[in-house]
């Protein structure tokens, strides 16, 4: 079943019978003489990704753990406006003991902007999770069909965990890191084919996404 944000407007073609009325389009059709509709195209709908780093290791202290959290809460309230098919997904805490043999993640209830918000105010940070690498791997298990994926973290991830992180996904999902580092400068990189985002405070993230969308 097709439902708007599954379809989207293509071009403009001479009218065939068999086409609806309503998709005539009606200045076209003055300017030529020619009936004219327009053409639509199914479109997938979009699958995105969002995992949270909660490994207490990876932040520097508690204020950037929630600044992730923050920029969590807008990229994923940004894709349900956008009609995209959105999940949050953050590490278990485990017991530290099976920590190298227990793989688990916990995805967030993202029906609505309300319920995805109330959920993520529960988001804690642990000392016994797995790696955001393992996370991701767990989140492309159950959703092979992903195309964009948000890592998000803070300033003491090392490189290497974040490139492993990135390196879960298939090489066709756009991949972009959001690094929350309260005492570093806003900027924009890249680690192999991920895009790597540092941000101070939330407002960062927008301006650098606006940046880079005109660019």
């Amino acid at each position: 079943m097709l439902v708007d944000s599954d379809i989207s407007f293509h071009a403009i073609r001479e009218y065939v019978p068999g086409d609806a009325q309503r998709h005539v389009h009606w200045k076209s059709t003055a300017k030529t003489g020619t009936l004219m509709v327009r053409q639509y195209e199914q479109t997938r709908r979009s699958r995105m990704v969002i995992a949270i780093d909660t490994d207490r290791d990876s932040y520097r202290d508690e204020d950037e753990f929630e600044l992730a959290v923050s920029v969590a809460a807008s990229l994923g309230v940004r894709g349900v406006r956008d009609g995209r098919d959105v999940q949050v997904v953050v590490g278990e805490e485990i017991p530290e003991f099976a920590r190298t043999r227990v793989r688990s993640i916990r995805e967030l209830p993202t029906m609505t902007e309300r319920i995805l918000m109330d959920a993520l105010a529960g988001v804690t940070s642990h000392d016994a999770v797995n790696p955001l690498s393992e996370v991701s791997a767990l989140a492309v298990e159950a959703h092979s069909d992903v195309s964009l994926a948000f890592l998000v973290g803070g300033s003491t991830m090392t490189a290497a965990g974040l490139q492993r992180a990135a390196l879960a996904f298939p090489s066709h999902v756009g991949v972009a890191a959001v690094i929350c580092d309260l005492e570093g400068e806003p900027r924009l990189r890249r680690l192999g084919d991920a895009t790597v985002i540092s941000i101070g405070v939330l407002d960062d993230l927008r301006q650098i996404l606006l940046r880079g969308a005109q660019s």
